[in-house]
């Protein structure tokens, strides 16, 4: 499993702010009842909120990848950035993307009409999934699953609501956190990490009794494009399987990750997490894990969700 520079920082906070994970049958925690079967009427609102809450990036060129400089004393980056690099021209069609990771309330309600597993809760390990969903505000917080839950979920609201929708592609959810390639070294309002503005203190996340912190979406400010929490509150999936070398190969046009693989890209950063993302930071994850107490949950992957024009945009042919 592919370890980076960042990302690697996490092992000693982040563990504190995992999820723990309800199952809509069989729960660990039996005192936490599944939720009721939503309507129809409940079903046609998730869609129309979702299709209002896609933001529309327009296609274009950009330098992919890690465009820092390196030190004057270093001749190859260190081996946690080798994947970032080189630096690639892409280009992109138009496409949609959602402003927020999708909840634990609206995933709920996926999982509810499909008799779907529950998504983990952003919560300690060895705290019962209901003490988090006792939080007020835990329909907003994000919803943790494994990487064919999270395009399950896309494909589905996509056809409630008349639209093609999928996970977004690497090149696209990087093109977008760079507000349409744009140098910007963290996906915040600004490009830098200001914490306690733009970005959480991990205290903030937790909260005084160390794990009722609020983790709803949409708490601190968007990127350039409108788009919430790319830097922080959990990593997110993208479509693409992962390759180290990938970079090294890549088609310039809309490129879509290698054919094959054993792990799919992640993006972002753990949640409660003393750094914000990086706009290029990259990493692998296995995308189906047991579901397990015994094992890495998924608690920790969020996601959001993408539309795809048919055509090419004008003028990209």
């Amino acid at each position: 499993m592919k370890s980076k520079s960042l990302i690697a920082l996490h092992s000693g906070m982040a563990i504190a702010a995992m999820f723990t994970v309800g199952i809509f049958q069989g729960c660990r925690d039996k005192a936490f009842p599944p939720p009721p079967l939503p309507t129809q009427a409940q079903i046609k609102a998730l869609a129309e909120k979702t299709k209002q809450h896609l933001v529309f990036v327009a296609g274009g060129e950009f330098q992919m990848g890690n465009f820092m400089e390196r030190s004057a004393d270093r001749k190859a980056p260190p081996p946690d950035e080798m994947d970032e690099r080189p630096l690639h021209q892409v280009r992109l069609y138009d496409f949609l993307i959602g402003k927020y990771k999708v909840t634990l309330g609206d995933y709920d309600l996926y999982a509810a009409a499909n008799g779907r597993l529950l998504p983990y809760t952003m919560l300690k390990a060895r705290h019962p999934d209901r003490r988090s969903r006792a939080h007020p505000k835990s329909a907003a917080f994000p919803a943790g699953v494994s990487w064919s839950e999270a395009q399950d979920y896309c494909r589905w609201i996509g056809k409630q609501a008349g639209v093609a929708m999928d996970l977004p592609t690497e090149a696209e959810w990087e093109y977008a956190a760079r507000a349409r390639g744009r140098k910007l070294v963290h996906p915040t309002d600004n490009g830098d990490m200001d914490l306690g503005r733009n970005y959480p203190w991990p205290v903030q996340s937790l909260g005084d009794d160390d794990f009722f912190g609020d983790f709803s979406v949409g708490q601190y400010p968007a990127n350039p494009l409108g788009l919430h929490d790319l830097a922080a509150l959990g990593f997110e999936w993208t479509s693409d399987w992962y390759a180290a070398d990938y970079y090294s190969h890549s088609p310039s046009d809309n490129p879509r990750g290698p054919a094959s693989g054993t792990e799919k890209v992640i993006r972002g950063v753990w949640s409660n997490h003393a750094f914000a993302a990086t706009t290029f930071q990259r990493a692998g994850r296995t995308p189906e894990r047991e579901r397990s107490a015994q094992v890495e949950s998924h608690g920790g992957y969020g996601f959001r969700c993408a539309s795809h024009p048919v055509a090419p945009a004008k003028g990209q042919q």
